[in-house]
């Protein structure tokens, strides 16, 4: 997204269907990036025994919807794209344990969406 006008809000709602394999235990997280400079972690579900509401924990494999909706306040200058992503994070990565976005058509309903939505500040 580029911003129309300077200290306009992002409205950011992140809809992804993730499947984790058993035992492996994960999260999404959403990070921002302006001006192709580094990314920067908006939306992080914190550590593994924190138990918030954005993590799975499966003994079998598992796939959900997870769903993240929040107000970005960046800071940019005129003209410059900001890039917003979904990442996937395995808390207990051992042997081929994953966490992944999977757009499999299989399973739940299939695909993940983003929405990014700019708020005149």
């Amino acid at each position: 997204i580029t911003p129309k006008a300077l200290s306009s809000k992002i409205l950011i709602i992140a809809n992804n269907q993730i499947r984790s394999d058993s035992g492996g235990g994960g999260a999404l997280r959403l990070v921002r990036n302006i001006n192709s400079e580094g990314d920067t972690v908006i939306h992080n579900p914190g550590p593994a025994s924190s138990d918030g509401p954005y993590e799975l924990f499966s003994s079998g494999d598992i796939w959900i919807r997870q769903v993240i909706t929040l107000v970005d306040m960046p800071t940019y200058t005129a003209d410059e794209a900001i890039v917003y992503r979904c990442q996937t994070r395995c808390y207990n990565p051992g042997g081929s344990k994953e966490v992944t976005i999977n757009d499999s058509a299989s399973h739940v309903d299939g695909k993940s969406h983003m929405i990014a939505m700019e708020i005149k500040g």
